[in-house]
């Protein structure tokens, strides 16, 4: 017996993917921040987590339903993605981000197509699974097209001065510095 999902779910499932489509545009139109919401990069980075984890939560929901294979296949696939996910955001940059999350959703939308096929879910909710997982990666995408200095400045790239110290090698004079004893009572506890 498949699945049926709601009459709101349509609606809300395409009102979910305005806000991927709406950062973006303001992204490629230059606009770099949001009064009260902060930058657009951040924005739409954290919205892609978020979705991205609830739909992966959709999978666990979906096990308390099930018997046979699909229960336990459904934790590990449920559980491994989200902590992916959150990993991936913690380590890596907006682009990356955007690349870990359009393979988190395809990822997911197969899933579904098996469960779809398996006759677990029904044709309307898989329809509408298709189409919103295409246009939210369409929308990530785009949203990796902005241009690159867009992207850095967005990023919040370390001043100059850190990024000159960070790179600098190290002189002679400095290596001196750091082998040489701090004080005269030093010297004299050195082992002879």
């Amino acid at each position: 017996m498949a699945l049926n999902i709601t009459p709101n779910y349509r609606n809300l499932t395409f009102a979910g993917t305005l806000p991927f489509i709406g950062c973006v545009l303001l992204m490629h139109f230059g606009v770099s921040e949001l009064p009260l919401f902060g930058p657009l990069y951040n924005i739409l980075s954290v919205y892609a987590l978020v979705i991205a984890t609830f739909l992966a939560g959709t999978l666990w929901g979906q096990h308390l339903h099930l018997e046979g294979d699909w229960p336990q296949k459904l934790l590990i696939w449920s559980n491994a993605i989200t902590i992916v996910l959150w990993l991936g955001f913690l380590v890596l940059g907006f682009t990356q981000i955007l690349m870990m999350c359009i393979v988190a959703f395809i990822a997911l939308l197969f899933i579904d197509l098996r469960l779809f096929k398996d006759g677990i879910l029904d044709r309307s909710y898989i329809q509408v699974r298709v189409i919103a997982t295409i246009i939210v990666v369409a929308a990530l995408i785009f949203g990796m097209m902005v241009p690159d200095d867009s992207i850095a400045a967005m990023e919040m790239p370390l001043s100059d001065e850190v990024m000159e110290a960070l790179s600098a090698e190290p002189t002679d004079e400095l290596l001196d510095e750091e082998l040489a004893p701090s004080n005269a009572s030093d010297a004299s506890n050195a082992p002879e």
